[in-house]
């Protein structure tokens, strides 16, 4: 487990652009928010915290950025770490003209922090993510292991696993691959979600059997679930890939269960699931769950035909929900037709009217759904009427709306019924 000094506590990670000029490495005095002093020079900042060298210390101790003075802050905030390649301007790469994939970028949070130091973002033309792929396996710490009570915690750059069962490094390794992937393809979107971590990590509950998780409050015949009351995924062991032979776990599927995507997606986006209806919430998890994933990579370029895949659409005809049900849908009919297993016609439809405002839609940009997100951001759900008619409807009426969804969908290669 890294060393931390005594005044850390966990930070808050956004998204949104590096800014600053270069400051050079040196030893000086830092304060803690609480008025606390120590000298130490400054050698890294990673997922918000000021990676101090303290003189004495063999290892370096991590501090969040909130429990850093203003000065210091700001200090931070300009340094760069000497090497570093110079920063990118806010907001999404656009490739060259006959270039096929924007260059890589690096997602920074609101103070200029980068939280995707290992990961790469290609995008399209319009700024969407086409492929997210983290550069190396993620790093993680083993927080406690306690046989006693059964409680084994472990934790990656953005995640807390809160184990039944004690877990090798690989396992946990693996794990921390597919939920920080899925970190980072969320955090790109180019609809400013602005994730905030609950005491600096998103905390996941994994369990050793089916029934164990059932009994702590899983939803039958689910393969995970996230609760945003206490705003963790709980996880049954063998749905991610690994099984347990005698008193160990092994590896079985490196890959994991990738509907876990879903709910991590959710996760992600808590502070907005009191601010988007229903269809909105569920179509954005279905949007980047339908992306291929494979060992720390999620594709995303050729979404149509990856969410064709994922749903197993029939090339003969979807069925979808008419889109003026669809958008007006509340949060109790969704969860009526989730108990009468009706909810798939649901999922599909709202998956593939999120694509259409992502990819379709006027110009193609997505710019109705980023000012409609925009827009979101500032109230909550008891006005989306009338952002949903200035933004998404813009004046159509109904048959309109629904022709326009049907020739986008046949441009992305579904054929509606």
């Amino acid at each position: 487990m890294k060393p931390t000094l005594s005044f850390a506590l966990a930070a808050m990670v956004l998204v949104a652009g590096l800014t600053g000029s270069m400051l050079q490495a040196e030893s000086r005095m830092w304060t803690s928010a609480d008025g606390k002093f120590i000298q130490a020079e400054l050698v890294d900042v990673l997922n918000g915290e000021a990676v101090l060298k303290i003189p004495g210390q063999a290892a370096p101790s991590r501090v969040p950025f909130a429990r850093l003075s203003a000065g210091d802050q700001e200090f931070v905030k300009q340094w760069v770490k000497p090497g570093a390649p110079p920063a990118k301007p806010a907001g999404p790469a656009k490739p060259a003209a006959g270039k096929e994939e924007a260059d890589a970028e690096i997602l920074t949070d609101a103070t200029g922090f980068p939280i995707g130091l290992n990961s790469t973002v290609k995008r399209d033309n319009h700024g969407w993510p086409e492929l997210v792929a983290l550069k190396d396996k993620p790093a993680f710490t083993v927080v406690s292991e306690d046989k006693t009570k059964s409680e084994f915690i472990y934790r990656s750059d953005h995640f807390e696993f809160i184990s039944t069962e004690k877990l090798s490094g690989e396992i946990v390794r693996e794990f921390s691959r597919l939920f920080e992937t899925t970190f980072e393809a969320v955090v790109a979107l180019p609809l400013r979600l602005d994730p905030k971590l609950p005491n600096g990590f998103l905390k996941v509950r994994l369990y050793e059997t089916k029934a164990a998780y059932f009994a702590a409050g899983g939803l039958e015949g689910s393969a995970g679930m996230y609760t945003s009351r206490t705003r963790e995924v709980m996880v049954p062991l063998p749905f991610l890939g690994v099984k347990k032979i005698g008193d160990r776990w092994i590896l079985e599927d490196g890959d994991g269960n990738t509907t876990l995507i879903h709910e991590v997606t959710h996760q992600v986006m808590n502070d907005w699931l009191g601010r988007l209806p229903v269809w909105a919430v569920e179509g954005a998890a279905e949007y980047v769950t339908a992306g291929r994933y494979t060992k720390g990579r999620l594709t995303l370029r050729g979404h149509g035909k990856n969410m064709t895949e994922y749903r197993h659409l029939a090339n003969s005809g979807v069925e979808t929900v008419p889109l003026e049900k669809l958008m007006k849908m509340d949060d109790q009919t969704w969860a009526n037709a989730l108990r009468n297993d009706n909810a798939g016609i649901n999922y599909y439809s709202a998956m593939l009217l999120f694509y259409y405002f992502c990819h379709q839609d006027g110009d193609g940009t997505g710019k109705g759904l980023i000012d409609y997100f925009a827009a979101r951001s500032k109230v909550r759900n008891d006005q989306d009427e009338a952002h949903r008619e200035q933004f998404l409807v813009r004046g159509r009426d109904a048959l309109t709306m629904q022709k326009d969804f049907r020739k986008g969908m046949a441009s992305a290669g579904i054929r509606l019924q």
